[in-house]
């Protein structure tokens, strides 16, 4: 396994002042793929074999931390397609014109909203385990688990709250004990998810990340809750990019409904429903993911 510790955290200075935090893996003069966390989550969420992987495919793998998160600022009342913005500037200053993209869990939303708004520069983009807007049909949450839904409907419908609730139940004990959180989160996980978790190997990954997640703030936990329930500014129906979907048919944390209502309202999506995977399928399906993204 790769040493983290050689990949340099860097960060760059956005037009506004904010500052946006991405780590780089794999060919440096490979595709470029840029990787969309979850939510929570932060820049070093990764695969295990994240680099030998990439770097054997002749891809380069961007991961980046969205506002509040890690080493970005903040940016109050951010929305879906502000981060979009956010990443053509960083495309532009590492001099990339075109580039595939994927996002895992909470991340899905913010490959869609790129997609829709800088369609002229993306080839395809990845989507895997990706939420919804439960709110936009009435099924959509059908199958999620009491913590997400609540967790939803609070950024929903007393917004107002959420900070204290992240500073409560996350921020805290992951302070106090990151170990403990992991296992305590993987009680309303699936089997499947639950067995990937006990690698020695992907704990580790986790634990670096989620000490990154409220590095500044819990700003990006809250700000992507928002962001997700509220209108997101554009149409599934719009998105002429391909896209291609992975969902566990275990998952807990993303009901099905979900992936089949993307597969049906996204223009251009190639789905595929994993009969044995759960919320944590990126682990075993990375470099197939990745693959087909760049081929």
């Amino acid at each position: 396994m790769s040493d983290l510790k050689a990949i340099e955290s860097k960060t760059i200075e956005l037009k506004d002042g904010r500052s946006l935090g991405f780590i780089e893996f794999g060919d440096r003069e490979g595709k470029p793929v840029f990787f969309f966390h979850g939510t929570p989550g932060a820049r070093l969420f990764r695969h295990p074999n994240y680099d030998a992987i990439a770097d054997s495919l002749g891809i380069r793998i961007i991961n980046v931390d969205r506002p509040g998160y890690g080493l970005s600022d903040s940016k109050p009342n951010r929305t879906l397609l502000d981060w979009a913005d956010d990443i053509a500037q960083l495309t532009d200053y590492l001099k990339i014109d075109k580039f595939s993209m994927a996002g895992v869990s909470g991340g899905g939303p913010y490959v869609l909203a790129c997609a829709y708004k800088m369609s002229d520069r993306i080839i395809s983009g990845a989507l895997i385990s990706s939420y919804l807007n439960q709110y936009i049909a009435p099924d959509l949450s059908e199958g999620m688990s009491l913590f997400n839904r609540i967790g939803f409907w609070v950024a929903k419908h007393v917004p107002f709250f959420l900070p204290f609730l992240i500073r409560q139940t996350f921020e805290k004990g992951i302070k106090k004990d990151a170990e403990k959180v992991l296992d305590k989160s993987m009680d309303s996980y699936a089997k499947p998810d639950q067995e990937i978790v006990r690698r020695s190997e992907v704990r580790k990954i986790y634990l670096e990340d989620m000490n990154e997640y409220y590095r500044k703030s819990v700003n990006g936990h809250v700000s992507d809750l928002k962001s997700v329930v509220r209108p997101w500014g554009f149409k599934l129906e719009e998105i002429k990019t391909k896209i291609y979907l992975w969902q566990g048919v275990k998952d807990k944390n993303v009901p099905i409904s979900m992936g089949k209502y993307l597969e049906e309202h996204l223009p251009n999506c190639e789905a595929e429903f994993c009969a044995n995977d759960g919320h944590l399928l990126f682990f075993n399906h990375y470099e197939e993911i990745i693959s087909k993204l760049t081929k």
